[in-house]
């Protein structure tokens, strides 16, 4: 198991979520009624990621700690030696409470009432150690710190540097320490960024955000969009995918979204169906940034999507995740959550199966062999009401689950359809023998 699955979140008390668990994987399915707390789970999944990409949060840890460079650097007497230790119990205990405040920012609820673990087993004591080192061989000459994290990752300061920047040295070296330990190289993770609910509305209105989750939305916009694109780190598959949900694609001139159809017209993005408008922000995000070395929180994907549409969105998901990134969904969706399934016994069969033997089974479902999603990397967590008004957090196996769940879902429907069938039914043949 690598290190990424072997963070455990404990969540003894999040709104109405009592005693529950969840496992962080490379793609996270949070399905529930409304009202519940899955969007409180996939924020609180996303955390880590912020984290290790948040210049500020990581930053706060080390200046409540008095522990700067400016503040440390006069303790250093020898050629080389230990600076500081951060114990894992203090770092954990941090990040405990970070992760709650961080939810209390984002969903703009100050009063939020939670009591969250987090357990990161590979995780040791972290030791900051300095050796010192001179450039040039004049008067003068600078003086040179290299500081090291575990002997693992190393960062080069100044030593007469008067000030740092915004962020302290020892905040870069431990979060990208962080990504090294869970995902095994410190560049496989360069940005984090969330889409939430109703984000359509940022490709013709001017948005400020009241709430952290749009502000915080807004701003990382505004970086996708000074940001050029990058087709060439998009897969053949995913590009495929991306231009038949949209059936078309979308540019921008003076400040104005366009929407051009795969027949050639070209129309504001604000005339375009809401289905449009809800594609863009993602669709901009995969065209400009790297996806493999990023991650993403999207809330309901399948907003204003026809059921097919919702269907290619799972391919879509499916489809970054293989290409490197780390996803956290929330849906409503049967049909989002059935194409995960499929797609994820697909997986399991292309692990099995020999590769004329997975052909032809892709061939007689009607399927593409690279869009398939590994059953080992997707978890799926079930929001449950319980009877004292409480909710629960229920991991499920999203290829032989999900089934399941849908049919449980779809049970009262069923027999309600099936009671009125037969109502009908009954006074149409009434009226026949009459």
């Amino acid at each position: 198991m690598d290190a990424l699955r072997q963070i455990k979140i404990k969540i003894n008390k999040l709104g109405l979520i009592r005693n529950s668990e969840i496992n962080l994987n490379r793609m996270l399915v949070f399905v529930g009624e409304s009202g519940l707390g899955k969007s409180y789970a996939a924020l609180l999944s996303n955390y880590l990621f912020e984290l290790m990409m948040s210049m500020h949060r990581m930053n706060q840890f080390f200046v409540s700690s008095n522990r700067t460079f400016n503040e440390l650097k006069g303790n250093i007497t020898s050629q080389s030696g230990t600076l500081f230790v951060v114990s894992k119990s203090e770092l954990i205990d941090w990040i405990n409470k970070d992760a709650i405040d961080y939810l209390r920012y984002m969903l703009n609820a100050d009063q939020l009432d939670a009591d969250i673990e987090f357990e990161l087993p590979f995780l040791q004591d972290i030791r900051f150690t300095y050796s010192r080192q001179t450039e040039g061989i004049s008067e003068n000459t600078n003086r040179l710190l290299v500081i090291s994290v575990n002997e693992a990752l190393s960062y080069t300061v100044r030593y007469d540097a008067e000030a740092q920047n915004d962020e302290t040295c020892f905040s870069v070296l431990l979060r990208y320490y962080l990504v090294q330990l869970l995902l095994g190289n410190f560049r496989s993770l360069n940005q984090n960024y969330i889409l939430p609910p109703s984000r359509g509305t940022i490709m013709t209105e001017k948005i400020e955000g009241n709430t952290g989750l749009y502000k915080t939305f807004v701003e990382d916009f505004k970086q996708i969009e000074v940001s050029s694109p990058h087709p060439e780190r998009v897969s053949e598959a995913l590009s495929k995918e991306v231009a038949k949900i949209l059936d078309g694609t979308v540019s921008r001139k003076s400040d104005t979204y366009y929407y051009n159809t795969s027949t050639g017209a070209e129309i504001p993005v604000s005339a375009a169906a809401a289905s449009i408008r809800e594609l863009a922000p993602l669709t901009m995000f995969i065209n400009r940034y790297d996806i493999s070395v990023s991650s993403l929180l999207m809330e309901e994907p399948e907003a204003h999507l026809h059921s097919n549409k919702q269907r290619m969105m799972g391919d879509i998901m499916s489809l970054m995740v293989a290409n490197g990134a780390i996803i956290q969904i929330t849906t409503h969706s049967e049909h989002l959550l059935q194409r995960l399934q499929e797609l994820s016994q697909l997986g399991y069969l292309k692990a099995h199966y020999s590769t004329e033997q997975f052909a032809a089974v892709c061939e007689q479902v009607e399927a593409n062999t690279e869009t398939v999603v590994l059953p080992d990397v997707v978890s799926g967590y079930h929001l449950i009401l319980n009877e004292d008004s409480t909710v629960r957090i229920e991991s499920f196996d999203i290829m032989r689950d999900t089934f399941n769940i849908l049919i449980k879902a779809q049970r009262k429907s069923i027999e309600t359809i099936t009671t009125l069938n037969k109502y009908v039914t009954d006074i149409i043949k009434r009226n026949e023998d009459e």
